[in-house]
């Protein structure tokens, strides 16, 4: 377990640094980002069984959506110390709905895997609703927010994975053990391209000074790393693999998301702040890793 966790730690630091090296070859990833997620998701859900969603307690639930929904806007209101633009680009960012790689981590990390898909479904389709509002409450802007294709997003990174892996664990059960033997690789392989991509897509935009752009990184990693130790601790009232998911599911949002609204309704001055949060809650997960080990 604790070299798995090492391995994983690398691996995520090598997708970072790769986006930030080597950006215009990660752009080549980006048109591909949602079926590698998909793929992720696939095998993700092949080690969930069906009775596992039975016994999600329904107050992690409610836990969950305060902090991802609630206490996580609230948490960026200390963006006001930068100038308004920056500050948008992190409340848009802290405000979104957990990521579709929560799944990923989760298991990885010996969480409640079926726990975090239903974090990521709940809290996407909710923020169809919450996302605006707190968006106009907080900078006064209505987003330009697309929710049929964040809904047709999610069935297809999120629903036809587990439906298919359900269903090859059901019917095919020594294919879908067969395919488990190399799932952990190609897992790994995938991120890597998923991390290099999505950094890449965000750093292509950036124009901004690196003295800057450092400040914001650090700021926002300080506040995720609030984020992280509060959701963990409150995710132990339940149990050790709920308090991981809570917390996992609490620090990675869906930064694509985060990116296309910044870029559509705000311009690239929200860039540096959304790119910022998408490299300090990946970084964060190197110390969760080894923590957890």
């Amino acid at each position: 377990m604790a070299s798995r966790n090492i391995g994983l730690s690398l691996i995520v630091f090598s997708g970072l640094l790769l986006g930030l090296i080597f950006s215009q070859i990660g752009l080549f990833f980006k048109p591909f980002l949602a079926y590698l997620l998909m793929i992720l998701m696939f095998f993700t859900c092949l080690k969930i069984d069906l009775a596992d969603f039975r016994r999600i307690k329904i107050e992690v639930i409610f836990v969950a959506l305060f902090l991802i929904l609630v206490f996580m806007p609230l948490l960026s209101l200390v963006g006001i110390i930068f100038k308004p633009l920056i500050f948008t680009g992190i409340l848009l960012a802290f405000s979104c709905p957990s990521a579709v790689s929560t799944a990923f981590f989760s298991d990885a990390l010996k969480g409640n895997s079926s726990l975090a898909i239903v974090l990521t479904m709940i809290t996407s389709l909710i923020s169809i609703v919450t996302l605006p509002i707190t968006m106009l409450i907080g900078v006064g802007t209505m987003i330009k927010f697309d929710a049929f294709s964040m809904i047709t997003n999610l069935i297809q990174i999120v629903l036809i994975p587990l439906l298919a892996a359900i269903s090859i664990r059901r019917y095919f059960r020594r294919a879908s053990e067969s395919v488990l033997k190399y799932g952990n690789f190609l897992s790994n392989i995938l991120l890597i391209f998923i991390l290099w991509g999505g950094v890449a897509s965000g750093i292509n935009h950036i124009e901004i000074d690196m003295k800057e752009f450092l400040v914001i990184n650090l700021v926002i990693t300080f506040l995720l790393t609030i984020a992280l130790l509060i959701s963990y601790n409150l995710g132990k009232m339940f149990s050790r693999k709920d308090a991981i998911t809570l917390a996992i599911a609490t620090l990675m949002k869906n930064s694509v998301l985060a990116l296309v609204i910044g870029i559509i309704t705000f311009g690239s001055e929200v860039m540096p702040a959304l790119v910022a949060h998408l490299i300090g809650q990946n970084v964060l997960l190197i110390p969760l890793v080894l923590f957890l080990r």
